[in-house]
């Protein structure tokens, strides 16, 4: 007896974002990377024993 393999296709599409929210998006990462960049400046500040990133 053999039974039919029906085959589903899920289509996901991104959600389109309007000129607002991709700046508001785009100054997150920004503020991100300054952070991140703080963050690696301090800690090469310290000597190696010390840091644990």
């Amino acid at each position: 007896m053999q039974i039919p393999m029906i085959f589903f296709t899920i289509i996901i599409e991104k959600r389109k974002k309007d000129p607002n929210e991709q700046y508001i998006w785009h100054l997150q990462q920004k503020e991100l990377d300054r952070i991140e960049h703080q963050r690696v400046m301090q800690a090469a500040l310290l000597p190696p024993y010390c840091t644990r990133l």
